[in-house]
């Protein structure tokens, strides 16, 4: 059998949301689904902050290697 392998940080969503569920009474597991669903938040907070500094990045990089390029043309 085949076994998807995640990202660890969908791998912890995933094992908080089978730990919430079936175990509880509904209001203990859409209490867990909204602590999945923050977790969710979060890391997708972090994770746009981290594809913003990589832009900035290579952007800087870009623009310090056409600098180059046109000092090395001259």
């Amino acid at each position: 059998m085949l076994v998807p392998q995640y990202h660890p940080h969908i791998a912890d969503a995933l094992i908080l949301l089978c730990q919430s569920l079936g175990r509880f009474d509904l209001h203990g597991q859409l209490e867990g689904l909204d602590a999945v669903l923050d977790r969710c938040k979060t890391e997708l907070g972090h994770l746009t902050e981290e594809i913003d500094q990589k832009n900035r990045t290579i952007q800087t990089l870009g623009v310090c290697a056409g600098i180059a390029l046109a000092i090395l043309m001259l």
